[in-house]
C-alpha cells in the first residue's frame, strides 16, 4: 500500500496523491513531488501565553511543563534552606511567645456558653438595642409612571 503523498502539477496546483498522477489528465512531466511544510501558529497572542507559562514555572520551580498523566517535575527545595527556614520560624515563635494561654476554653454542656459569658463579664443583651434610637425608620420607594407627578 502506499503513502498518499503532495504533488504539484505546473498547470493545476498541488494536490495530494498516491500515484502522482494529476487529477485533470496532466502528462507526468508536469507533475513534481513537493514537501510542503505545516502552517506556522505562532502568534502574539500565543508568545504572551508562552511567556506567561514560563514565568509561573519560575515561581513555583518547575522544570517540565509535560503534564503527562497529571504529573509535573518539581525542584525540591534545599534541605539547607529548609532548615534556615524552620530556624527563622522557631526564632519567630520564640520572640512572641507562648500564645496558647491568651485563648480560653468554653465549658461544655447546656449552660456551658452561660458560663462563658459570665465568666467574660458578657451580657446577653440585644446588641442592635443600643442603636435602635440612632436608626432611621424605613422610607417606603414610591413607583410610578415616567411622567405622572407623585406626592409623598
Amino acid at each position: 500500500m502506499s503513502v498518499l503523498s503532495d504533488w504539484s502539477c505546473d498547470a493545476h496546483g498541488i494536490f495530494e496523491s498516491k500515484t502522482g498522477h494529476c487529477p485533470s489528465g496532466c502528462m507526468d512531466s508536469f507533475v513534481h513531488k513537493v514537501f510542503l511544510k505545516a502552517p506556522g501558529l505562532k502568534s502574539d497572542r500565543t508568545t504572551s501565553i508562552d511567556g506567561t507559562l514560563r514565568s509561573l514555572a519560575a515561581d513555583f520551580g518547575l522544570t517540565d511543563m509535560n503534564n503527562q498523566n497529571g504529573t509535573s517535575a518539581v525542584i525540591r527545595p534545599d534541605a539547607r534552606k529548609m532548615a534556615l527556614r524552620e530556624e527563622q520560624h522557631n526564632q519567630l515563635m520564640g520572640k512572641l511567645g507562648d500564645t496558647s494561654r491568651s485563648w480560653g476554653t468554653i465549658p461544655s454542656g447546656a449552660t456551658g456558653i452561660s458560663q462563658a459569658m459570665g465568666a467574660n463579664r458578657v451580657v446577653s443583651d440585644n446588641a442592635l438595642s443600643m442603636l435602635k434610637p440612632t436608626l432611621l425608620p424605613p422610607k417606603p420607594i414610591v413607583v410610578g409612571k415616567h411622567d405622572a407627578k407623585i406626592e409623598v
